[in-house]
């Protein structure tokens, strides 16, 4: 993650030394056990090499509300079909409504799975 490309659009600057790498992971698991938000790694399936991450944020089950976000991944696997799961984006917001899920979550399993 000594990436400063791949870490542009993130609240913290890339770690430099495994130190700081271990403690973005304290972190992101204080985070998650206040259920603040919810984090995942991004492993690659062939070498089981996590390459990025991402998380929800501000989750709000009582308005049915979460935010994807300091999604990153490694240089090397973009414009791969690691990609597909981890656009690297600005900031860009998304509305899905109940009615909308079904054929909204068919089209995304069609383009993860193909």
């Amino acid at each position: 993650m000594q990436d400063e490309e791949v870490c542009r659009y993130l609240a913290w600057t890339p770690p430099r030394a495994i130190d700081e790498t271990l403690e973005l992971i304290r972190q992101a698991e204080g985070l998650m056990a206040r259920r603040e938000s919810i984090v995942f790694a991004q492993v690659w399936r062939e070498t089981g090499r996590a390459i990025g991450s991402t998380r929800l944020l501000d989750v709000r089950p009582a308005d049915r509300q979460v935010e994807i976000g300091s999604t990153f991944l490694a240089r090397e696997y973009w414009r791969t079909p690691a990609n597909t799961e981890s656009k690297q984006r600005d900031t860009v917001y998304f509305s899905i409504l109940d009615t909308e899920w079904p054929s909204v979550r068919s089209r995304l399993a069609a383009r993860l799975y193909a």
